[in-house]
């Protein structure tokens, strides 16, 4: 089973992959810490960027025959959740994209100036990280990461609201990931 975790920063996508990872016998590939360790090694921001996804398919490719597997990133390009589905498809797994939203743009920015910060990672809603140029449109307006829309496959969506007065069951998501698993 490969599970993309989708959203955007700050809305849960770690927290609920560290939570399924063990319950399932999952690993998790985290863009994060991908490519953190790409930008420790001296890359450029966008080369980060690119080497990360590579590597995100990558290890998808060579550790789902052996176990599940949950991607833990943002899904703001087309070819995310179509190369992972692909790569699901190959090895004859279902390809679940749970998307975690929150409404909360004050506990959106609670949660990422109180996180652990990797080097990839937004410190808060108003900051950047320290490699990353201004983000922007395709017209090259400023555009903040929140406003980004986040890019679905056809099917086999799972949204988790991780909104305070919306609390996420570990349990009940576990059932609908089953659920979903005939895919």
């Amino acid at each position: 089973m490969l599970i993309q975790m989708a959203g955007a920063p700050g809305t849960g996508k770690s927290t609920l992959a560290r939570a399924l990872a063990p319950r399932l016998g999952a690993m998790i590939i985290d863009l994060d810490v991908l490519k953190t360790a790409a930008l420790d090694g001296g890359a450029s921001w966008d080369v980060a960027g690119a080497t990360s996804y590579e590597g995100i398919y990558a290890l998808t490719e060579h550790n789902l025959p052996l176990v599940p597997v949950i991607v833990d990133a943002p899904s703001y390009y087309e070819q995310i959740p179509r190369r992972l589905r692909a790569i699901a498809e190959t090895h004859q797994q279902p390809h679940l994209f749970v998307e975690c939203i929150c409404t909360d743009p004050e506990l959106i920015d609670q949660r990422l100036r109180s996180r652990k910060k990797l080097r990839s990672q937004l410190p808060s809603l108003d900051g950047l990280p320290p490699d990353a140029p201004p983000f922007t449109d395709a017209d090259g307006h400023p555009q903040p990461i929140h406003d980004r829309q986040t890019l679905r496959p056809p099917d086999g969506i799972i949204t988790v609201d991780t909104t305070p007065g919306s609390p996420v069951d570990i349990d009940q998501l576990l059932v609908r990931i089953t659920n979903h698993q005939d895919l």
